[in-house]
C-alpha cells in the first residue's frame, strides 16, 4: 500500500517556510503503509492537478496539505475540479467538524475535499498543522483504518498494510 503526500505551497519550495503539516501526515498516517511517497509544489492549479494526478497512478491515498482557504493563492480545491471522481461530502464536513471543535471556529475557513476517484481517495487538507492533526485523528485515521486499509471481501487485510 502506497501513501502519496503533497504539501501545496508557494513559500515551502523556496525554502520560506518549513513543511510542518506534510511530516505530520506522514507521522500520523505513514505506518499503516508499506511506501509513502512526499512532494512539494507550488499554489499553481496546474502544477497541483499535475502533481495529483501523477500521484493517482501508483498511490492508494493521496493526502495534500495547503491551499485550502480563501486566500487569493489558495488554489487546491480549483485544482481538485480538474480531476473527475466523485466528491465525498460528509467526509467533508466531517474534517471540517473535526477542526473546528479542536482548534476554534476560525478552522471554518478552511474547505478541506475529498474525492474518489476509482479505488483512490484523494483528501485535501488546510496547512495548519494543528488543524492536519485534529483531522487526522479525528476522523481520517479512522476512515483509513476501517475503509481504504479493508481488502476487496470487506475484511481488514494485514499484508496490505504495515500495522
Amino acid at each position: 500500500m502506497k501513501l502519496a503526500i503533497l504539501t501545496i505551497s508557494d513559500s515551502v519550495p523556496v525554502g520560506k517556510r518549513e513543511d510542518l503539516s506534510g511530516p505530520k501526515i506522514k507521522e500520523i498516517l505513514g505506518p499503516f503503509f508499506g511506501n509513502v511517497e512526499y512532494r512539494v509544489c507550488t499554489d499553481d492549479v496546474d502544477a497541483i492537478a499535475d502533481n495529483v494526478s501523477q500521484m493517482l497512478a501508483t498511490a492508494d491515498l493521496v493526502v495534500t496539505n495547503g491551499g485550502t482557504g480563501l486566500m487569493e493563492r489558495d488554489n487546491t480545491g480549483e485544482a481538485l475540479k480538474t480531476i473527475a471522481g466523485n466528491r465525498l461530502l460528509p467526509l467533508e464536513r466531517a474534517i471540517s467538524a473535526a477542526m473546528i471543535l479542536a482548534c476554534g471556529p476560525m478552522s471554518a475557513i478552511a474547505t478541506p475535499v475529498v474525492i474518489k476517484k476509482g479505488a483512490v481517495y484523494i483528501i485535501a487538507l488546510p496547512g495548519r498543522t494543528d488543524e492536519v492533526a485534529a483531522a487526522l485523528e479525528g476522523v481520517i485515521k479512522p476512515f483509513v483504518l476501517n475503509h481504504v486499509l479493508f481488502g476487496a471481501d470487506g475484511h481488514f487485510s494485514c499484508h496490505r498494510a504495515k500495522i
